[in-house]
């Protein structure tokens, strides 16, 4: 199979006079597919199947609301920062004839919680309605210096089961989501992330990982446990990812990335590469990137 993607998004933000940080975000992504021995009625390769062209059009669209709040204790700047957002995307049958090649993981974080699209991939579509919640609590220090906390976590306003049952939100709540992220220096990030089942608490994914560099050139790594539960063939996953981004120039960047499998029985290869272009600015960003997977 091979696809290629491209979207554009249009942001307008808004700040009131007590504060509040409000952005309206708009925005589009067209797929498009070359497949071979794929049936999707029987959702399974076959041998006689010809090969075909397809594609889909994803309209989306959210409102976002943040209040930061800040105060200044013995040379420590406190920021706490609560957030809420709601998203909203049609229904797209189109996906029912594409294979799913790369967004078989589905991993819910604090990168990925208010976002439109929360797959990995491309192949599944996030859709329908939800509303997202959380804040941040951020401790700034001197020469760059910071200690960050997220917590938040969605509910459906649909009741919709878009993302398979187990891998961290039913048609009602998601997982609750944490991340901490220590920077002692100001080219150095570590990062743990966590997501916690509502109903029995305990981990059902966690992330372990760290970025070295400046915006001109940053290489990221990261080490991602997944229990059973939260994968789609119902195998505990371990993988490494990593990326290298480039920000050419102001509202330009490059980066190139690989998610690779570390369980020998399950492949022990490269599960998913990309390169991605973007251009971004306050009120535009467009998107253009290949996928291997």
């Amino acid at each position: 199979m091979q696809r290629a993607s491209a979207g554009g998004y249009w942001k307008l933000p808004y700040t009131t006079k007590s504060g509040h940080l409000i952005t309206t975000k708009l925005g589009t992504r067209a797929d498009g597919y070359y497949t071979r021995r794929y049936q999707s009625r029987l959702y399974r390769v076959t041998d006689n199947t010809p090969g075909k062209m397809t594609g889909r059009v994803l309209p989306q669209a959210s409102l976002d609301w943040r209040y930061p709040l800040t105060t200044t204790m013995n040379r420590m700047h406190w920021l706490l920062q609560p957030m809420a957002a709601v998203l909203a995307s049609p229904l797209n049958n189109s996906t029912k004839h594409i294979p799913n090649e790369d967004s078989t993981i589905f991993e819910l974080d604090d990168t990925n919680l208010f976002q439109p699209n929360r797959f990995n991939g491309i192949d599944r579509t996030d859709s329908g309605y939800r509303i997202v919640y959380g804040f941040d609590n951020e401790f700034l220090f001197s020469k760059q210096r910071s200690i960050a906390l997220f917590v938040g976590q969605s509910r459906r306003l649909d009741r919709r089961q878009v993302v398979p049952n187990g891998l961290g939100e039913d048609n009602k709540k998601s997982d609750y989501i944490g991340c901490l992220k220590l920077k002692p220096i100001s080219w150095l990030l570590a990062r743990y992330r966590l997501s916690i089942n509502p109903q029995k608490y305990h981990p059902r994914y966690s992330e372990l990982g760290i970025s070295l560099g400046e915006k001109f050139l940053k290489l990221d790594i990261g080490h991602v446990y997944l229990n059973k539960t939260a994968t789609i063939k119902k195998q505990d996953l371990s993988q490494v990812n990593w990326q290298i981004s480039s920000q050419v120039f102001e509202n330009w960047s490059l980066s190139f990335a690989q998610i690779k499998n570390l369980k020998k029985n399950q492949g022990g290869n490269a599960l998913a590469s990309f390169i991605l272009a973007s251009y971004k600015d306050e009120c535009f960003q467009l998107d253009a990137g290949v996928y291997k997977t």
